[in-house]
């Protein structure tokens, strides 16, 4: 039963050379004799896209999910080998290990601080637990980036705004009028001011503006 089971779950081109086969363990030998160094090629292929695989412009959770996707494929082709000794729990905590390293060295270097962090532990964390607290730090970042970009355009305009009191509009200027760039970032009004003042702000808002 298991021999016409195993003839019949093969390809045709290959039941031709299992035909007259009546052991199912020989037929199991030959197959594996055959197709097993495959595997070795699959295997080099997943360990090579996970040397060359970091976080750049993914998210932690993109990133994190690639790399779970080429752990569970690499375990098909190279599995954890099967036992109930104490020394099962030593290579299953090397693998989780190993997890842990290759998710924290493909991190971007924002991530410094708290890679660092973890890796002094005396005992480091499950890759899930590894995972919730970078994802944390993601979220902190994510907060933040919004308030540090107005500040730093707050400050810019605050800083050069001084031009308009500098140039007043009896100087000598007068005749050669144009537009504020600061009173349209502000949001405020056009105002004439001096062409000198406004050809003396820096690049930065200029750059702003082509953007807005």
């Amino acid at each position: 039963m298991v021999v016409s089971w195993l003839q019949n779950s093969i390809s045709t081109s290959i039941r031709s050379s299992i035909t007259f086969v009546d052991s199912a363990r020989d037929i199991w030998l030959d197959l594996q004799d055959r197709f097993l160094h495959q595997n070795g090629i699959c295997i080099y292929h997943l360990k090579n896209t996970l040397a060359n695989l970091s976080q750049e412009n993914d998210t932690v959770s993109v990133y994190y999910g690639k790399l779970k996707t080429i752990w569970d494929e690499t375990l098909i082709y190279d599995p954890i080998p099967s036992c109930n000794c104490g020394a099962m729990k030593i290579i299953y905590d090397r693998y989780q290990r190993d997890y842990i390293f290759q998710f924290l060295m493909g991190l971007n270097d924002s991530y410094s601080p708290i890679r660092d962090q973890i890796m002094l532990l005396d005992l480091i964390p499950t890759i899930a637990r590894v995972f919730s607290i970078i994802q944390q730090q993601e979220h902190q970042h994510q907060l933040a980036s919004p308030s540090i970009q107005h500040d730093a355009i707050t400050f810019t305009v605050r800083r050069h705004s001084s031009f308009l009191v500098k140039y007043p509009l009896h100087s000598k200027f007068k005749k050669e009028r144009t537009y504020c760039f600061t009173a349209r970032l502000m949001g405020t009004c056009w105002t004439p001011v001096s062409r000198l003042a406004t050809l003396k702000l820096p690049y930065v808002l200029i750059a702003i503006l082509l953007v807005t």
